[in-house]
């Protein structure tokens, strides 16, 4: 991992790993973190996860093996990737507009 900051979003979303209906939520966390090279790459992976932990999204899934504690745990995601990307800012300042878009 290139940038440390990402490290608590990480640590939040590995206990879907063995979570069979969450997986794929962990994996596309996992890999998006693994593929942040930049700030301002790190500060897209916190966006996209918030955006994600929507009721529309994420939210909006059963996975059996948290029942009626998923939507907590959508919540608390959505505020440690918050946490992560403030991190970011304090660590390396504000990205510019043009940076991490193709």
């Amino acid at each position: 991992m290139r940038i440390p900051e990402l490290s608590p979003l990480l640590e939040k979303v590995a206990v879907l790993r063995s979570a069979p209906d969450a997986q794929d939520i962990y994996a596309t966390v996992r890999d998006a973190v693994l593929a942040a090279q930049t700030p301002s790459m790190a500060q897209s992976v916190c966006e996209m996860t918030i955006d994600m932990c929507n009721p529309k999204a994420w939210g909006d899934r059963y996975v059996k093996s948290m029942d009626a504690e998923w939507m907590d745990f959508v919540a608390e995601l959505a505020t440690v990737a918050n946490a992560c990307g403030q991190r970011i800012y304090e660590v390396y300042g504000p990205a510019s507009p043009a940076a991490g878009k193709p």
